[in-house]
C-alpha cells in the first residue's frame, strides 16, 4: 500500500535510527510500505553522518542511542534547519514518550510504535512535501519555465507536460 496524497510525484525522504535490529526494521518497513525513501542508520555517529549528508522530511531516533545521547542529536539536527524538513521523532520505552517533548522533539513515540502513528508521520510529511513541491513549480512557472514535472528525487524539468512528459 503506498500512501499518496494530491498525486505526489516525489516521496518523502525518512531517517530511521535505532540500534535495535528488531525495532528499526519494523519502522523502515512500514515507511517502505508507506513509499518512503527510507534511510537507516544502527548507531547516532550514523545517524549524524546521514542527517548531515541530506535532508529528511522525518527523522526518527531511537532515544537510548548508546553513543548520541537524545538532547544532542536533537541539537545537532536543529542546528542546521536544511538537515531536517520536517519532524524530529523520538521512539522510547513505554511511558517516556514525554520525555521527548520536554526534549524538544516534535512528537514521542512509545516502542513499538504503532502503524497508525507512523502512517499519520508519513501522510503529514507527504503533506508538506507536496506543498513545497507546488511552491517550485510556481516559482518556476512565474520565472516563464512553464509546467514542472518532478523526476521523484525533487529535481524539476521545466516546460514538460506532467501527463505525457512532453514538451
Amino acid at each position: 500500500m503506498l500512501l499518496r496524497t494530491g498525486g505526489s510525484v516525489r516521496r518523502c525522504r525518512v531517517l530511521v535510527a535505532d540500534q535495535h535490529d528488531l525495532w528499526r526494521g519494523y519502522t523502515v518497513a512500514k515507511f517502505n510500505l508507506f513509499g518512503a525513501d527510507v534511510r537507516q542508520a544502527v548507531d547516532g555517529l550514523e545517524a549524524m553522518v546521514l542527517a548531515y549528508a541530506e535532508p529528511f522530511d522525518i527523522i526518527v531516533l531511537d532515544a537510548d542511542l548508546p553513543d548520541c545521547p537524545m538532547a544532542e542529536a536533537l541539537a545537532a539536527i536543529r542546528s542546521e534547519p536544511s538537515r531536517s524538513r520536517g519532524a524530529v521523532v523520538a521512539c522510547q520505552r513505554a511511558g517516556s514518550a514525554r520525555a521527548a517533548l520536554a526534549a524538544g522533539f516534535d512528537r514521542g513515540l512509545e516502542r513499538p510504535a504503532r502503524a497508525s502513528e507512523l502512517m499519520d508521520l508519513y501522510a503529514r510529511a507527504q503533506v508538506r512535501c507536496d506543498a513545497a513541491q507546488a511552491e517550485v513549480g510556481r516559482a518556476v512557472g512565474a520565472a516563464g519555465g512553464g509546467v514542472v514535472r518532478s523526476d521523484g528525487g525533487g529535481a524539476t524539468s521545466p516546460g514538460l507536460r506532467p501527463d505525457t512528459g512532453q514538451p
